[in-house]
């Protein structure tokens, strides 16, 4: 509450949809967003205090077998059904029993989950129909509700966990998040505790003692900007033998970003409570922006938000949700943003044939294959053999950034153009698989040329026109969202198949020649 209208900070709605934060005065540079104080370690939301204390978790787990993260989710979706009970009797004169403690934050909470996946399913055919990110979702979902619908026929009124000690006895479902219904409170629940959530790390951090002890000082300050990933700066205690930190986990290579808590890997892996991201009150309005310079710190029991640009009176104050391109951005926080130049075309696998003996036989199209497969070996090219069939990949499409080889100014080198969307790995690849004899080594031809452009055709159609988003305004709705999104799609299909012109048709002997040893 102090947060809102104070210290130079306004929160109201966002151009570009939801609150947002606001500067209520001109903000200088290096100056702490709601101030020295930041905001107390105590305020924050830990999963891992949720899954040692609450009666939904502990029984969700205990008997329903429950992963960490569906613990969490149903304690989250509980919590959050409580909160607005008390608030309702409060208001009907019933008493209500008196606020606790994440109460008004969670009522804060938009009670529409942002992602994809609390889109109605009309909703996301009609905008993300034929995209990896519709796909994804759908897996996903069918996943949840397969373990939500088996953890919930595990746990009963009455009964003992897994050891024959009693279990804590709760309703089931317990909870229901605005009249939604039990499972999609906890769709509801994921929602928004992944795009809300922050790594652990920083609230660790903030209960290490500064070595200069000083109140409030600094134990971890990571500083996030343009593409690379985060600078991390920990300067607490360290284990006097090994050296090791003490106290602070490392922050993943994402950075403090919204939705960067997870720990990582695949969305059907499990994670423990130790790495479940952690939700900080007000903070998690902090808009994103690609490339933002940003600062966060921790310790003495405080986290703070730097700036390091100055805010104009009325200007937006933006976080860094780290390097993301627009797949994981609307997968995660259900936005995307215009022109983004993280974006990348995932998952291309094309598949050539093989001989059905795996190459084992001892004549020369057995010893091309193993020249082939070595090759694949030796430069660590994404492959794998089955039914006859040799499948390459998955690789992506993905444009070079500044600091990285190819600068983005179209300039040659080899005669390639250095921002090609098309990564060497996948050209070399091809050029593996276009290897005719051993003695001649790798070679494109245009056999695989046309193999790779058809695949590249092929999700240039699947991409459902839903209307080019709108140059101007920042996008605002989900079909804006969606558009921008696949918007980005094409651009890079249709430079990748620009570019597979070049070689096949206009392009000169230098090209091809580059192509055929760019993985060596």
């Amino acid at each position: 509450e102090e947060g809102f209208g104070a210290g130079g900070i306004a929160v109201r709605e966002h151009p570009s949809g939801g609150m947002g934060m606001f500067a209520s005065r001109d903000l200088a540079a290096g100056e702490a967003v709601r101030g020295e104080a930041g905001l107390p370690a105590e305020s924050v939301l830990d999963p891992a205090e949720v899954l040692a204390a609450h009666p939904t978790a502990l029984a969700a787990a205990a008997r329903g077998g429950a992963s960490a993260r569906m613990a969490f989710w149903m304690a989250l979706a509980a919590m959050a059904a409580d909160a607005e009970a008390r608030a309702t009797e409060v208001i009907g004169g019933g008493g209500g029993g008196g606020e606790r403690g994440h109460d008004a934050y969670l009522r804060s909470l938009p009670r529409v989950a942002p992602d994809p996946m609390s889109w109605s399913s009309e909703e996301r055919e009609a905008l993300l129909g034929g995209t990896a990110v519709v796909r994804q979702t759908e897996r996903e979902l069918a996943r949840l509700r397969a373990q939500y619908a088996e953890v919930v026929g595990r746990m009963r009124p009455e009964g003992k966990d897994a050891e024959g000690k009693a279990a804590p006895k709760v309703a089931v479902p317990p909870f229901d998040v605005g009249g939604i219904g039990a499972f999609p409170s906890v769709l509801w629940a994921r929602g928004v505790h992944w795009s809300r959530s922050f790594p652990r790390s920083l609230k660790d951090a903030a209960f290490v003692a500064s070595n200069d002890g000083t109140p409030g000082g600094a134990v971890l300050r990571v500083r996030l900007g343009d593409w690379r990933a985060p600078r991390i700066a920990y300067s607490g205690p360290r284990d006097t033998a090994t050296g090791a930190e003490v106290g602070a986990n490392t922050v993943d290579g994402s950075g403090p970003g919204r939705g960067d808590g997870d720990g990582g890997g695949e969305p059907g892996e499990d994670k423990g409570a130790e790495v479940l991201g952690i939700m900080l009150p007000f903070y998690d309005l902090l808009d994103h922006r690609c490339g933002h310079p940003i600062s966060w710190e921790a310790g003495g029991r405080r986290l703070r938000f730097r700036l390091i640009e100055a805010v104009p009176a009325g200007g937006p104050i933006w976080n860094n949700y780290g390097p993301k391109g627009n797949a994981e951005l609307l997968h995660t926080y259900g936005f995307c943003v215009r022109n983004n130049p993280l974006d990348s075309v995932e998952g291309i696998v094309l598949g050539c044939p093989c001989p059905a003996a795996g190459g084992e036989t001892g004549d020369e199209e057995g010893l091309l294959h193993r020249e082939k497969m070595a090759l694949l070996a030796e430069h660590a090219l994404p492959h794998s053999v089955g039914r006859g069939c040799l499948r390459l990949g998955p690789f992506s499409l993905h444009r070079q950034l500044p600091g990285q080889e190819g600068d983005g100014d179209g300039d040659r080198e080899g005669g390639v153009i250095r921002d090609s969307v098309l990564p060497p790995e996948l050209l070399f690849a091809l050029a593996i698989a276009g290897m005719e004899s051993v003695e001649e080594g790798p070679g494109v031809t245009l056999d695989e040329i046309e193999m790779l452009k058809d695949e590249l055709t092929g999700r240039l159609k699947e991409l459902r026109w839903a209307g080019k988003a709108a140059e101007g305004a920042l996008p605002h709705t989900r079909a804006e969202f969606a558009a921008a999104y696949k918007d980005g799609q094409r651009e890079l299909l249709q430079a990748a198949l620009e570019e597979l012109e070049v070689l096949a048709g206009g392009g000169s002997e230098e090209d091809v020649d580059q192509v055929n040893g760019s993985g060596a």
